[in-house]
């Protein structure tokens, strides 16, 4: 989960209307750092139903989904640290598709 720069506070989030995209799925997080007036989009592909590519690393089957979800957090924190505003496509294990009809 991403939070701002104190410890164990709530996420500081605001919500990004997406054509296609379902509510509430992407997010943008303020700098914790001075700001540099750019941002980042990040998106850590798959998500819900869909795992990626499985794997096995030291005998644990591993998701894609969930490394990538891992590695765009990680460098999100990092990103808002050093002054970028970071729009993630989604910040949780959920698709981001918009259900059709």
């Amino acid at each position: 989960m991403i939070q701002n720069g104190a410890q164990g506070s709530a996420p500081v989030a605001t919500p990004i209307i997406v054509d296609g995209v379902a509510a509430g799925a992407c997010m943008s997080f303020p700098p914790t750092g001075h700001s540099n007036g750019k941002a980042v989009f990040l998106d850590p592909g798959h998500g819900g139903l869909d795992p990626g590519v499985v794997g096995v690393a030291g005998g644990r089957q591993v998701l894609e989904k969930d490394v990538a979800l891992a590695v765009s957090t990680r460098l999100a924190a990092m990103l808002r640290g050093d002054g970028y505003r970071v729009v993630m496509a989604r910040v949780t294990d959920a698709s981001v598709a918009r259900p059709t009809a």
